[in-house]
């Protein structure tokens, strides 16, 4: 018998001391004939008796009713941010044969700081592409960055390489880390350019969060 949890990785996001957040979790048994006979389901820190990391799990139905072929409860996560720093911990589910971890829950406390470097190409010829230059996100935080989104550049002689990038599916960089893209140019007249990529985050306008 085969029992899943999702979602498998969630983030609860950058919070500060004090903040409560609720994730709502199904268990499933994904057998199409044989019912699934639970034994429990817990957290990893709980389970192996490791540091506390903040999060607690409430199991609103009776652990040791079985689940159905295809059949799905669903249980809550929460997490309470209790100091500065970086928090994870494992959902784990087990029937009377086997118990696995199946779910990564993460948060962070703390202040980001994004800082993102400009880029100048200097005097080029029209009409020839260059050689892309480097342009580094820098958090210098006390906790992770998000970033969810950015405002792309209005000028179509500048273009980039940067991934897509959204709310579900957040640019995570770690306190302390870079992210580096390429910027390439090319010109369509003599003239001079300025243009600017926009980076929308959990550190706000904190610092510098634009590329020109």
């Amino acid at each position: 018998v085969k029992l899943s949890i999702n979602p498998r990785n969630v983030y609860y996001g950058n919070l500060k001391i004090g903040d409560k957040v609720t994730k709502t979790f199904t268990v499933k048994n994904e057998s199409k004939t044989s019912p699934a006979y639970l034994q429990e389901i817990s957290l990893r820190t709980f389970r192996e008796k490791l540091q506390d990391q903040g999060f607690t799990i409430d199991i609103p139905f009776d652990v040791n009713q079985p689940l159905l072929p295809q059949e799905t409860k669903t249980f809550t996560v929460t997490f309470t941010a209790p100091y500065e720093g970086e928090f994870k911990d494992s959902i784990g589910v087990g029937d009377t044969c086997f118990y696995q971890y199946k779910a990564l829950v993460r948060a962070s406390v703390g202040t980001p700081i994004i800082e993102v470097s400009d880029v100048d190409f200097g005097k080029k010829t029209v009409g020839v592409q260059t050689n892309p230059l480097i342009a580094t996100i820098t958090n210098n935080g006390t906790t992770s960055l998000a970033i969810t989104g950015f405002k792309n550049n209005t000028l179509s002689v500048f273009t980039h390489n940067l991934p897509e990038i959204t709310p579900e599916n957040p640019l995570i960089v770690d306190k302390g880390g870079q992210y580096q893209f390429e910027v390439y140019f090319k010109s369509d007249a003599v003239q001079s350019y300025l243009d600017s990529i926009v980076f929308i985050s959990d550190a706000g306008y904190n610092t510098d969060p634009v590329c020109m």
